[in-house]
């Protein structure tokens, strides 16, 4: 879909922009997570997430592991991945108490790049 660059950024890349503008106004009914788990607890940051809107596409949301750049595309939420010994990636509904719950519910511009600081 498009990268959307960090702070020391010059701004968001215009296929980004555009996806993210059409999103204003729209409520975010539900986020999903991809979070590293370990003796069935969670064991790490989220390392992706997936902003579901109200009657839109559901945007995965990504870094690019130098905490400079996110990812911002079109895609529905895989599945778990078994690391047989060092744990699991779980996919599953944002915890209560986590700081993107507070965005659910919220209409106007929620922007991936402010949601993933609050990581």
């Amino acid at each position: 879909m498009g990268d959307v660059p960090g702070r020391r950024g010059s701004g968001f890349k215009a296929e980004a922009e555009t996806v993210l503008a059409s999103l204003r106004g729209q409520p975010l009914d539900a986020v999903t997570v991809y979070q590293h788990w370990f003796d069935n607890a969670a064991n790490g940051e989220v390392s992706r997430f997936w902003l579901h809107f109200r009657d839109r596409p559901i945007y995965c949301v990504s870094g690019d592991g130098s905490g400079q750049r996110l990812h911002v595309r079109l895609g529905e939420p895989g599945g778990a991945v078994d690391r047989e010994r060092y744990g699991q990636m779980r996919v599953h509904p944002v915890a209560s108490g986590h700081p993107l719950t507070g965005l659910i519910g919220r209409k106007g511009s929620v922007n991936p790049w402010v949601a993933w600081t609050v990581l």
